[in-house]
């Protein structure tokens, strides 16, 4: 056998071998530094659809944008709120849970056909502390895990559409080497580099259900105390407030480190520390919070029933709020919601002919026929709604037609969300003012008012003015109460009555009007009882307020004669309060000024869990 062994075919196999060599160390190189520890085969799958990705989407939208209509540019004003979407992975095949990569490009093309602008992280918090406006129509996009299906199938979308994006890393998982599932950290540094995106912390080792018993029952990380294996029982309050307070620091200390960014918010794993609200530690939610609140300027939870769709300016508050976009949302879903959720202006009228985002927190809501139905299920007393896009508005009077057969007709006001107003409680011959905060109910005022009666075309209202509400009917105050608390919320609309599934109101328009454009209603004579105490300044205010009123005096009886007592109230709705009003002006006067309180109870669960949240901040 011949073997040619001169110089120069050596040379020219050994050139061969070196620039393969090379190429094999430079290809793996390459891999190491964009792609880290994922797996070779991994990573030349992602680094394809990466790079298709890009191409491909940039030719189409391209030539979309070419023979598409010119639209008209709406100059946008200043937001009074900012919505956060929230996604996870994006898939390629629909699961019912993830949203799909086709979705997903159609939600992004809508948001921009719309004027939707993507904002920072920063932006974002100087907007909630007051510090800066933003544009109507800023979003703040969002993804938890730090999976990899988060990145590769978002990214060219966003670059190709101008947004930007933050991820929410679980450190532990992104130092898994070899993950097929979870970005490394080298991809995450290659996100961070390309300046279209930022991260947050998702916890260090807190994403995953943990046993909280010997049996293998599991809980919530950051809600539950845990089962200690070795000493055969579950933690004490003091090892799970260490246990989370160590997660929640070591996670921003090793984000900030490996990376070096600045990682100041958390959002809490499954959207919710109180998934569990009624496992075995329920302080757990409250510890979780104050713990949190020390490490991070703020937390993001999902969007529920009971809250606003939109983030509205709150230096003090720590708890914010995203929107869960759902799998089965194409972009005019998405438009639709956040078109709903906007700020709205005053004055304000809503002729019921399409929904403008009223958001049922109990019994059912639905609009028919140019009316809103709001209705009792056959498990629930009542229903109640708000309006969304509301929470800025303060010192109004917003009035209300509607057709009201039988209990309780109420008209809420000063709405902070679901669970926190201001409210006028209507039933025949009666009136009430109350306050509601979570669980608790406290009466402001009552008043007897004989001509009130249920009906058709019945028109009620509530005016907010300064640090005085009133309750209105048919355009007249009934009950006025002043030394009021100032504040800004929103509308909303309720029903109850003593049976199941009875209750309903069918509410024809809704006007709502700034104070300063609106005269004060004349007043309707009324048997009006003092409010409860609330220190000196609503005394002499109420006393002032009753000595104005038109045609009767306020008469203050002798100490050692009490009047005779009130006329006996209608039943209270399940879940209300009054407190008691002493009998004459010199008890009232020299009451404990504390006010009084009572738990009220719900047949709801997520109401327990929402009056927990609220009261975060």
């Amino acid at each position: 056998m011949y073997i040619d062994t001169s110089l120069r075919k050596i040379g020219v196999i050994l050139a061969i071998v070196i620039i393969l060599w090379g190429a094999v160390a430079t290809t793996f190189a390459l891999k190491d530094k964009r792609f880290g520890s994922t797996p070779f085969y991994a990573a030349a799958g992602l680094a394809l659809q990466e790079s298709a990705g890009r191409v491909f989407y940039s030719i189409e939208y391209a030539l979309r944008a070419l023979f598409a209509g010119s639209r008209d540019e709406v100059a946008p004003g200043n937001a009074a709120g900012i919505p956060v979407l929230t996604y996870h992975r994006l898939v390629f095949t629909p699961d019912g849970v993830n949203v799909t990569v086709g979705d997903f490009k159609d939600q992004m093309e809508a948001l921009k056909a719309a004027g939707w602008q993507t904002i920072t992280l920063g932006e974002f918090m100087e907007f909630m502390r007051g510090g800066s406006a933003l544009p109507e129509r800023s979003v703040l996009i969002t993804f938890d895990d730090g999976a990899k299906q988060s990145f590769y199938t978002s990214d060219p979308i966003l670059d190709v559409l101008g947004f930007n994006a933050v991820n929410y890393i679980i450190v532990t998982p992104s130092q898994t080497p070899e993950s097929t599932y979870y970005l490394s950290s080298a991809e995450i540094k290659r996100m961070l580099s390309s300046g279209r995106w930022e991260i947050g912390s998702h916890s260090y080792d807190g994403h995953h259900p943990s046993p909280v018993d010997a049996a293998g029952e599991t809980g919530n990380f950051f809600a539950d105390k845990l089962w200690v294996p070795a000493a055969a029982r579950i933690e004490t309050t003091a090892e799970f407030r260490a246990r989370v307070a160590e997660d929640l620091r070591d996670s921003r200390a090793a984000l900030e480190k490996t990376y070096g960014v600045t990682v100041d918010t958390f959002a809490y794993p499954f959207g919710e520390t109180g998934l569990h609200v009624f496992g075995n530690f329920p302080a757990g939610v409250g510890i979780t919070d104050e713990e949190a609140a020390r490490v991070y300027e703020l937390g993001w939870l999902q969007n529920e029933r009971g809250d606003y769709t939109f983030n509205y300016p709150d230096g003090d508050a720590f708890i914010a709020q995203r929107i869960h976009v759902e799998a089965a949302w194409n972009g005019a879903d998405l438009l639709d919601h956040l078109e709903k959720g906007m700020g709205k202006t005053l004055p304000y009228t809503d002729t019921l002919e399409s929904d403008r985002g009223w958001r049922p927190t109990w019994g059912t809501v639905a609009q028919e026929s140019g009316v809103l139905l709001v209705r009792a299920t056959p498990q629930t007393a009542g229903a109640s709604t708000f309006l969304d896009g509301t929470k800025h508005w303060h010192d109004y009077q917003y009035e209300a037609t509607l057709d009201w057969k039988s209990g309780y007709a109420m008209l809420a006001g000063n709405m902070v969300n679901g669970s926190t107003y201001r409210l006028c409680s209507f039933t025949d011959g009666n009136v009430r003012l109350q306050e509601v905060v979570g669980e608790t109910r406290r009466l402001l005022g009552e008043a007897d008012v004989p001509a009130l009666r249920r009906g058709n075309d019945v028109r009620l209202g509530i005016r907010i003015e300064g640090t005085s509400t009133s309750c209105l009917w048919n355009g007249r105050a009934v009950l006025s109460v002043g030394g009021l608390r100032r504040g800004a919320g929103g509308i909303g609309l309720q029903t109850w009555d003593t049976a199941m599934g009875v209750a309903a109101l069918t509410v024809k328009n809704i006007s709502v009007a700034r104070s300063a454009d609106v005269p004060a209603p004349p007043r309707l004579s009324t048997q009006t009882a003092a409010p409860p105490a609330q220190g000196f300044a609503p005394i002499v205010e109420w006393i002032t307020t009753q000595l104005q009123s038109d045609p009767q005096p306020v008469i203050v009886p002798e100490p050692e004669e009490p009047p005779a007592p009130p006329p006996t109230p209608p039943p209270e709705p399940e879940g209300y309060s009054s407190s008691t009003i002493p009998g004459t002006l010199l008890e009232w006067l020299s009451a404990d000024p504390e006010v009084s309180e009572t738990n009220a109870t719900t047949s709801e669960r997520t109401r327990d869990r929402d009056d927990r949240r609220r009261n975060r901040r």
